[in-house]
């Protein structure tokens, strides 16, 4: 089917190999496995960006959700006027929806529609072969920009495997720098370097390492009630100044096909993957 059909091909451009699903042994085999044969109905709360703020409320972190000015259902009803100056607009329904209005920025509800419309043109589900985007009810939102007058705030992706956070990667926006700065590190903020060599034009800014994040025991709890019960999920977050504020939940990064990892590394987590057993009715 086109999910298998997708997934062998993107994985073979992204990757440099062919995919194993008979035998999956590192990490990104491990997460196309489970993207194709673990699809449990709850993965597309997981995914629903809206939907999966009732998840964070149970797990006794309602403060931890990020204030929303509006909701719409279509592209047709979306209305700005009535926003905060500064704002981010988002689509529930996939991953790059995102449109930000920053401190400063002229309002531009022309520029708003059309990117919205095109993000209902799209059927997120057919990129990688997530299924867990398909069932979902497509909404716009509205919510706070949490950035400074100029950048997003630095974010925090939690990877927990089996319930448990193992390493948390740290991107930082670097002013007039076309990529992020990522760092790694273990939960106790230890650096570690996860990272395969990359070619000097495609090396990302130097910053310095940052402080522990005053919010990070409540990170890591929050990522432990969330991911618990899941071979794997990504847990992003923020910390405004001490402040733990949840970001978005993710099953498979870069589609399953995570391509920057060392040797090490991606044996390493392939190791920590414990996949489920395969349902009887997958093909």
């Amino acid at each position: 089917d086109w999910d298998h059909a997708v997934s062998y091909s993107r994985f073979r451009s992204a990757m440099g190999r062919e995919l194993n699903l008979d035998d999956p042994k590192l990490f990104a085999d491990k997460l196309n496995w489970l993207k194709l044969y673990d699809r449990r109905k709850i993965h597309s709360v997981f995914a629903d960006k809206l939907a999966v703020r009732q998840l964070v409320a149970d797990a006794g972190f309602s403060a931890a959700l990020n204030d929303i000015y509006a909701i719409w259902h279509t592209p047709a009803g979306l209305q700005t006027a009535n926003l905060p100056a500064a704002f981010v607009l988002k689509g529930n329904f996939g991953s790059s929806m995102n449109w930000f209005q920053k401190p400063g920025d002229q309002p531009d509800e022309a520029g708003v529609r059309k990117a919205a419309a095109s993000w209902y043109r799209r059927d997120h589900s057919l990129v990688h072969g997530e299924a867990q985007y398909r069932s979902i009810n497509r909404k716009l939102f509205a919510e706070r920009w949490l950035g400074t007058a100029s950048l997003p705030p630095p974010d925090y992706k939690i990877h927990c495997f089996d319930g448990e956070p193992r390493f948390i990667r740290y991107f930082e926006t670097v002013p007039t720098h076309p990529i992020r700065a990522i760092l790694a590190f273990d939960p106790a903020w230890n650096r570690i370097e996860m990272d395969r060599p990359r070619p000097v034009v495609a090396r990302r800014p130097v910053v310095q390492t940052p402080p522990k994040p005053r919010s990070l025991p409540d990170m890591l709890e929050l990522a432990r009630a969330l991911s618990r019960g899941e071979p794997f999920l990504r847990v992003d977050v923020f910390d405004l100044d001490g402040e733990l504020k949840f970001c978005e939940l993710t099953l498979h990064p870069d589609g399953g096909n995570v391509n920057w990892l060392n040797e090490y590394w991606e044996r390493t987590l392939g190791e920590w993957t414990c996949l489920p057993e395969k349902p009887a009715t997958s093909q």
